[in-house]
């Protein structure tokens, strides 16, 4: 199993950090108490001095103001009047910012307004408009990686052909030579998240490969030497197309130069105050984006991007939010989240992609086993010490073989600790409440041993005599 990190599904990441030791409040305030922060009902909080604002680059302190954006657009989640796949795909990628971040989100809620939405022939009775009649792709797309997000079977919620149903729209865009129902209809900006969501179901979509691959040929064939071409190029086309798509550097060497070409010019439109300046000021959103692609790629400037980030567009009056023209925008703090959530994850080791969630899926429909081979052998070979080309294995072979077998289930059972939602899971094997069960067992277990080798040497003497 590939390691994991952020393709977990978010709702369980809350656990794995305090495991690690990364304990962050849900609630709390920069440069104020967590009570103060509740105890206002409009969201606000008092007023910091520039100085207070924290800008060290820690994964602590970017995890904590992930969480804190994530819950400040939570609160604006509304699925009322929601009637075409621009406004479904608009709300659900807030929704997925929540699970993805690690918060308490609404799931019930969003997979019962789904639900509502889906057909008997699973469509989902969205209206399109006439440039982006296949966003509709989209909708999908965002519903597969909620159910992935929260370690849900998406069949199993919704219907047993959802997937495949999803899985043939996308192979009838990618082979349909009519730009009206072909890739070419769906904004650019959400080619991305198409890919997101093949790429972390590409264990259960058969021709998942093919399809990545057409998904990918449409971004290329959207770009220049400056990355996305989409009203001209921008640091928000590039965030758009190519941090969803980064995983595709490994396998495609053409996409990762265009990803290369796209960070170059990124990079350019950094300014000497580490932000980028549009449309007649510093821009948070196009800082924000441009971020998001940059702390992918390890960009050097990183830590100056993000410090001038908070300094210049963290808001300081509503704990999460961020601002635009100096006033709390709902689109700022959007991209700021989206920014944030790929700058975590450059901050850990593995620095995985947070849309990748095909770790989730691979549990998902094929959970670690729990029982070992030997519990469920039905092997009746003469010389249980024969290996399967009948060769006998010698004791030291026996012994290297329950060595590795050991190994390897210590290993699925951290995998397991380190997956499970259950509290009980983060409790240590060294804590007295398993520790002494797990000693009790091996106790337990080594009597019946010893007094089943005592039995089988006193049959040997009476045979014997």
């Amino acid at each position: 199993m590939r390691k994991l990190n952020y393709r977990l599904n978010a709702a369980l990441l809350a656990a794995v950090f305090t495991i690690a030791g990364s304990s962050v409040p849900a609630v709390t305030t920069l440069g104020a108490t967590s009570d103060s922060a509740a105890s206002n009902s409009n969201g606000s909080y008092a007023l910091l001095a520039e100085s207070s604002q924290d800008t060290s680059l820690t994964f602590a302190n970017v995890d904590e103001k992930v969480k804190n954006s994530a819950t400040y657009l939570s609160d604006k989640i509304s699925f009322d009047g929601i009637d075409s796949a621009s406004s479904f795909n608009s709300t659900s990628k807030l929704f997925l910012y929540t699970q993805l971040a690690g918060i308490e989100a609404d799931t019930e809620s969003y997979q019962s307004f789904v639900s509502s939405l889906l057909t008997d022939e699973n469509e989902l009775n969205l209206k399109t408009s006439g440039s982006f009649s296949n966003d509709i792709l989209v909708s999908y797309s965002y519903i597969l990686l909620s159910a992935a997000a929260d370690m849900k079977n998406v069949n199993e919620i919704y219907n047993e052909n959802l997937l495949s149903s999803f899985a043939n729209k996308v192979s009838n865009a990618a082979n349909s030579e009519e730009k009206a129902s072909s890739l070419k209809a769906v904004n650019p900006y959400n080619l991305g998240i198409i890919y997101a969501a093949l790429n972390s179901y590409k264990s259960e979509i058969p021709e998942a490969d093919s399809l990545i691959s057409a998904v990918l040929g449409e971004i290329k064939s959207q770009s220049n030497d400056n990355g996305l071409n989409y009203w001209g190029n921008s640091a928000d086309n590039n965030a758009n197309a190519f941090t969803y798509t980064y995983p595709a550097i490994e396998s495609d060497s053409e996409f990762a130069s265009l990803v290369d070409k796209a960070i170059a010019y990124d990079k350019s439109l950094i300014n000497d105050d580490h932000v980028i300046f549009a449309w007649g000021s510093e821009n948070p959103n196009s800082t924000a984006l441009a971020l998001s692609l940059l702390s992918l790629a390890g960009y050097e400037d990183t830590e100056n991007i993000f410090k001038a980030a908070e300094e210049k567009f963290a808001s300081t009056t509503t704990l999460g939010a961020y601002t635009y023209g100096g006033k709390d925008n709902l689109f700022a703090t959007s991209d700021f989240t989206f920014a944030y959530l790929f700058l975590r994850s450059s901050l850990t080791e593995d620095k995985l992609n947070p849309y990748d969630l095909s770790s989730n899926v691979a549990l998902i429909y094929h959970p670690v086993l729990t029982t070992s081979d030997s519990d469920s052998s039905t092997d009746t070979d003469v010389n249980p010490g024969a290996d399967s080309d009948g060769q006998t294995l010698s004791n030291s072979d026996d012994d290297s073989l329950a060595a590795d077998s050991l190994q390897n289930s210590s290993l699925e059972a951290s995998e397991r600790l380190n997956l499970s939602s259950s509290s009980d899971a983060t409790v240590s094997a060294t804590s007295p409440k398993t520790g002494d069960s797990n000693t009790l067992f091996l106790i337990i277990s080594l009597s019946f041993s010893a007094f089943g080798l005592f039995l089988a040497n006193l049959s040997k003497k009476f045979s014997a005599k």
